[in-house]
Order: C-alpha cells, then structure tokens, then sequence
C-alpha cells in the first residue's frame, strides 16, 4: 500500500469537478487515486481538450497510486475508441 489514508474513486473526482458542497471537509486533504480513475475520466465518450485540460491540472495535484503510464495511455486510447 502506499500509506495513503484515504483513495478517493473516480466518482469522487467527479463530485469535485462539478464543486459539490459535500466535499468541502476534504478539500485541504491530500488526495490519492488509482491509475484506473485516470484512465475512467480521461476515457469519456465525446471527452472535449478543455475538459481534459481540467481533469489532468486537477489530478496533478493529487498523488496517483503508480501502475505503468505506458498502460494508462493504452487504456485510456482503447477507452475513448470502443466506448
């Protein structure tokens, strides 16, 4: 494990981007997701540049739970193609 204390999901992320009141306690938290969160908002259907822009400044500021960026790439492309 990484020690993180808290691994948010990827509907989390989502609350966050659409600035959901609930997630107000944990905004000074640091927070940890799972390379698989990436490839889930990255792989939207119809995903536009500047939303894509958002999602990676936003993830940036998080700690990513490290798999192979190679593989990420690879999923998020096969993602956006077949989904």
């Amino acid at each position: 494990m990484s020690g993180a204390k808290y691994i948010a999901d990827t509907s989390a992320f989502i609350n966050l981007l659409k600035q959901h009141s609930g997630l107000q306690p944990l905004l000074n938290a640091t927070w940890h997701y799972c390379f698989i969160t990436e490839i889930e908002l990255l792989g939207k259907p119809g995903i536009t540049s500047a939303e894509i822009k958002i999602i990676k400044e936003l993830l940036s500021t998080c700690v990513k739970i490290l798999h192979t960026d190679d593989i990420t790439k690879e999923a998020v492309s096969i993602k956006q193609q077949y989904s």
